[in-house]
C-alpha cells in the first residue's frame, strides 16, 4: 500500500461558479473530506472549464507527475466528471490504480476506487467517466449551434481578420461585433487597390505595405509586426473584406462594414490567377489509414509512402521534430531518426481489425449505454423544446410584421423604398429563423436514432471492417476512429462517442471479473 499522501484535484465550470459554487469553495470541502479521512494534503491543483485546453493538459500532467514522483496515495475530487473529461486521462488513472495501487476518492459519493473496488464499481467508475466526455461534447454542440445561429443572422463567430477589431456590441454588452480597425483597414483596402492595377507581385506589395505601416494587430502573447509573404496571401484570397465569409462550409453575407466590393476582389483573384507559376498536382495518393495515424514517440504524424511503383505501400514517422530542431531524436533518442518502426498497409490494417475486435457488448452494457442515452435526450430534448418555442414565436411575429408593413405600404403609409428595404430585413430574420428550426428538427431525429442502431450495429462489426476494401474501411473509420498512437505493446486508440465508451467498457471487463 502507498503511504496516506493526498492530492486534490479542483475543477469547476462557469455555471458552479455562478451559483456561488467557487473553486474556493470546492476545495475547502475537498479539504474537509482529506481531513476526516486523515489524508495528508501535499498539493491541490485548481482547473476552470473557462481555462484554455492546454492549460487543463498542463494542470492534469503535473499532478500526475507529482503522483508518480512522491508516491502519492490518493486523488481527492468532487465527482468523476470534474476528475475526468475525456478517456485518456481516465485510462491515466486507472493505470494509477492498477500499477501504482493509487485510490481515487469521490467525495460527493463518498466511494473510494482503487484495486479492492468490486468490478461493477470499476465499471460504473469507467462509465461515468466516458459519459462526462460524451455531455462535454454535446454542451461543445451547443455552443457551436450558437455560434452558427449568430452567423445565419450576419454575425461574426471568430477572430475577423487584419483590417477589423473585435468589440462589444454598444446595443447588448455580452455580444461582439467586428467594425473597420481605423489604423489597419485603409491599409488593407490599398492592398486590394495596388494589386489590382497589375503592377506589383506579393512581394513588392509586401514591402510597399510596410513602408506604410501595415502591421498585424497585436495579442497578449505577441506584439504587432510587419506583414509578411503569408499574411498578404490570405488578405487577397479573403472574400471576409467584401462581405461574405465561410462558416461550417457555408458562405454567409455579414452585416459588417466592408473594406471593398465584390468587382474589385473578383479582379484581384484575376490577377492572382495571372501570376501563379505552378499548377497543382489532380490528385494525392491515396493512403487508406494516413488520416487516423500518430507517432507514439514523438507525436509527429505518421505518413504513407509507395514503394516498387505503388505494389507496397509503408507508413512511418514524419520525423517533424527534426524541422524545429535538428538535434531532437539524437537528443532524446540517441538516434538520429525516431524509433517509430516501418509499418506496413497489412500490419495496420490488422491492427484496426484487432482493434474493432475488442469491442464487447452484452445485454447489461447495452442497457446501461440505452438508459444513459435516454437521460441524455431527455435533457436535449428539454433544450429543444425550449428552443423551439422561442423560434416558434419569433418567426410568427417576423410573419406579422411581413404582413403589417405590406398593408403599410399598400395604404401608403411607407413609401416603396422603406417597404423593399424593411420586407428584406424581415425575410432575412425569418430565413434564419426557418434554418434554426430545420437544424433543431435534424439534430433531435439524429439524436433519437442512434442509440438502438448503434448498439446492434456494433454487434460482430470486426467482421464488417474486414469484409471491406480499403476505401470503405477508411470510411467506416472515419465515423468511429480520432486518431491511433503508434507505440509498440503502448499503442493508443482514441474513438468518437459514443463508440468511446462501448470501447471502455471491453477494456474494463478485460481487467477485472463481473460481480466480485
Amino acid at each position: 500500500m502507498r503511504n496516506n499522501t493526498a492530492v486534490i484535484w479542483v475543477r469547476v465550470s462557469s455555471e458552479d461558479q455562478s451559483h456561488g459554487y467557487s473553486l474556493s469553495a470546492q476545495e475547502d470541502l475537498l479539504k474537509k473530506y482529506a481531513e476526516k479521512l486523515e489524508l495528508d494534503v501535499v498539493e491541490t491543483y485548481r482547473v476552470t472549464e473557462s481555462a484554455k485546453t492546454s492549460e487543463n493538459r498542463k494542470q492534469f500532467k503535473a499532478m500526475i507527475a507529482s503522483v508518480d514522483a512522491n508516491s502519492v496515495g490518493h486523488i481527492v475530487a468532487y465527482s468523476v466528471d470534474r476528475l475526468s473529461r475525456n478517456r485518456k486521462d481516465l485510462g491515466t488513472i486507472q493505470d494509477r490504480i492498477d500499477d501504482s495501487d493509487v485510490s481515487v476518492h469521490i467525495a460527493s459519493e463518498g466511494k473510494v476506487i482503487n484495486k479492492k473496488t468490486s468490478g461493477t464499481d470499476r465499471f460504473l467508475f469507467q462509465l461515468m467517466g466516458s459519459f462526462a466526455e460524451m455531455e462535454n461534447k454535446r454542451r461543445a454542440e451547443a455552443t457551436r449551434f450558437g455560434m452558427e445561429k449568430k452567423v445565419r443572422s450576419g454575425g461574426v463567430a471568430r477572430m475577423p481578420p487584419i483590417g477589423y477589431t473585435p468589440v462589444a456590441d454598444p446595443a447588448d454588452g455580452r455580444r461582439r461585433i467586428v467594425i473597420v480597425d481605423p489604423e489597419r483597414g485603409p491599409l488593407v483596402q490599398q492592398a486590394f487597390e495596388l494589386y489590382a492595377e497589375g503592377k506589383h507581385s506579393i512581394y513588392t506589395l509586401v514591402d510597399e505595405l510596410n513602408r506604410r505601416g501595415l502591421t498585424t494587430r497585436p495579442s497578449p502573447k505577441r506584439p504587432a509586426h510587419p506583414v509578411q509573404v503569408s499574411h498578404i496571401n490570405k488578405i487577397l484570397k479573403n472574400s471576409f473584406y467584401h462581405g461574405e465569409h465561410k462558416w461550417s462550409g457555408e458562405t454567409f453575407t455579414g452585416t459588417y462594414e466592408t473594406l471593398i466590393d465584390k468587382a474589385l476582389f473578383n479582379r484581384v483573384q484575376v490577377v492572382l490567377s495571372d501570376h501563379r507559376s505552378y499548377v497543382r498536382p489532380a490528385a494525392k495518393k491515396f493512403f487508406a489509414f494516413k488520416p487516423f495515424l500518430r507517432c507514439g514517440y514523438c507525436g509527429c504524424q505518421i505518413t504513407g509512402e509507395e514503394h516498387n511503383d505503388g505494389a507496397n505501400i509503408y507508413y512511418r514517422c514524419s520525423y517533424g521534430r527534426k524541422i524545429k530542431d535538428p538535434d531532437y531524436y539524437q537528443k532524446r533518442f540517441g538516434t538520429a531518426y525516431c524509433p517509430q518502426k516501418r509499418w506496413t498497409e497489412a500490419d495496420v490494417d490488422r491492427l484496426m481489425g484487432d482493434a474493432l475486435g475488442r469491442l464487447y457488448i452484452d445485454d447489461f452494457i447495452a442497457g446501461k449505454v440505452r438508459e444513459r442515452l435516454k437521460l441524455a435526450h431527455a435533457e436535449e430534448n428539454s433544450f429543444e423544446v425550449s428552443e423551439s418555442r422561442r423560434l416558434g414565436l419569433r418567426r410568427t411575429k417576423l410573419r406579422t410584421y411581413l404582413d403589417t408593413v405590406y398593408a403599410d405600404r399598400l395604404d401608403g403609409t411607407i413609401t416603396k423604398e422603406e417597404y423593399l428595404e424593411k420586407r428584406a430585413a424581415f425575410q432575412r430574420d425569418l430565413d434564419a429563423v426557418n434554418a434554426d428550426l430545420a437544424r433543431l428538427t435534424r439534430r433531435n431525429v439524429k439524436y433519437k436514432d442512434q442509440g438502438s442502431e448503434i448498439i446492434d450495429l456494433l454487434r460482430g462489426f470486426k467482421d464488417v471492417y474486414m469484409a471491406a476494401d480499403l476505401a470503405g474501411k477508411s470510411k467506416i473509420l472515419h465515423v468511429m476512429l480520432k486518431k491511433a498512437v503508434l507505440k509498440g505493446e503502448e499503442t493508443y486508440f482514441d474513438w468518437h462517442e459514443p463508440f468511446g465508451t462501448l470501447f471502455s467498457m471491453g477494456e474494463v471487463l478485460n481487467k477485472s471479473k463481473w460481480g466480485e
